[in-house]
């Protein structure tokens, strides 16, 4: 599977910009991080070109790391497909052979940690619209998952694992009120998600986002994010595909994905402050649980880290950032291409 599908994915890549020979702009940018900690140190590239043929955007991204973690993603975007519509469709491969899973629940041990591999293919495809600050719209699509044995030697293998198809659909909403969108110092943006993966479960996101400036240049940043899992089959949701919380976009004082269960909460608190033209210093406290019964949403029994950063910033975009969470269970570090929310 992985060999056929990283070939597929290279090739629908290069037939989009082969298409593209005359087109209006390319864009070439790097990309840091973006996997879980332990997947070592990664880095690649995206590359996008607008007006590759007629109305349509095309781009491609690749990511690779020093522990063999995989990204491949192609797509194209049609912005203006009729009055207020846009259509994109998107193609990806995962390969992340050494995944942890230290089991469900919000008190797990950490001596239970076992490790596991994770590979997938998905495609999808967007229609929405977009008038003023809101956008909306419906998702489909496709999604292959093999899973294996973990290659990470210092932990057992996890068991349980399956292989699913789905087909999902979804749709989504949006409002978004931001005076900067890669670097917002000012303003909101709140987004509500539901998708439903064949007639197994449906997932329900919510992601609410608040920016407050200080001074002229020092501001605030929050964030929360809830997730919830409805079953509506007699099989169990796969551990794989339930809500977490920790790791470098959740709580970043904990290991990627240290907490599973049916649902999950995370908050997030952010001080952003420039130290020179192009770095700023980020100061951040976060905070999130995993329960069972969504009746059990509330702040109690949070599990709470803090830690700083640094970002560099180049043309009002964030080029390349690392943050540095502290936590009970230690301290890790995290590289990412942009703000964490």
């Amino acid at each position: 599977m992985r060999r056929t599908l990283s070939l597929g994915a290279l090739a629908i890549g290069l037939s989009v910009f082969v298409a593209g020979a005359k087109a209006q702009t390319l864009s070439i940018r790097p990309v840091f991080g973006g996997f879980p900690a332990d997947a070592g140190f990664s880095a690649g590239a995206e590359i996008s070109r607008t007006r590759m043929l007629g109305p349509i955007d095309g781009r491609v991204k690749a990511v690779a790391s020093t522990k063999k973690y995989e990204l491949l993603e192609a797509g194209i975007e049609v912005q203006h497909l009729g009055p207020w519509l846009y259509l994109g469709v998107t193609g990806r491969y995962r390969n992340y052979p050494e995944e942890d899973f230290w089991g469900l629940g919000p008190n797990t041990p950490e001596t239970a940690r076992t490790n596991y591999r994770f590979e997938d293919a998905d495609a999808s495809a967007v229609l929405g619209t977009a008038f003023g600050r809101i956008r909306t719209g419906v998702t489909g699509g496709y999604q292959a998952i093999h899973t294996g044995r973990g290659q990470d030697k210092q932990y057992p293998s996890t068991s349980g694992l399956s292989g699913p198809r789905y087909v999902h659909g979804g749709m989504y909403f949006e409002y978004k009120a931001v005076n900067n969108e890669n670097d917002p110092t000012q303003g909101g943006r709140y987004n509500f998600q539901a998708n439903a993966y064949g007639s197994r479960f449906q997932t329900y996101e919510v992601d609410l986002r608040q920016y407050f400036p200080l001074t002229a240049t020092d501001r605030l940043a929050f964030r929360l994010q809830t997730s919830f899992t409805s079953q509506s089959s007699s099989q169990d949701t796969p551990f794989f595909m339930l809500p977490f919380a920790g790791g470098n976009d959740t709580i970043r004082g904990y290991g990627h994905y240290r907490f599973r269960d049916r649902n999950a909460m995370v908050l997030n608190g952010e001080y952003r402050r420039p130290l020179w033209k192009f770095v700023d210093m980020v100061g951040f406290i976060d905070a999130g649980r995993v329960f069972s019964n969504p009746g059990n949403l509330g702040l109690q029994h949070l599990h709470t880290t803090g830690g700083a950063g640094a970002r560099l910033k180049l043309g009002g975009r964030v080029l390349f950032g690392f943050d540095v969470g502290v936590g009970p269970e230690g301290t890790h570090l995290w590289f990412r291409s942009g703000h964490t929310f």
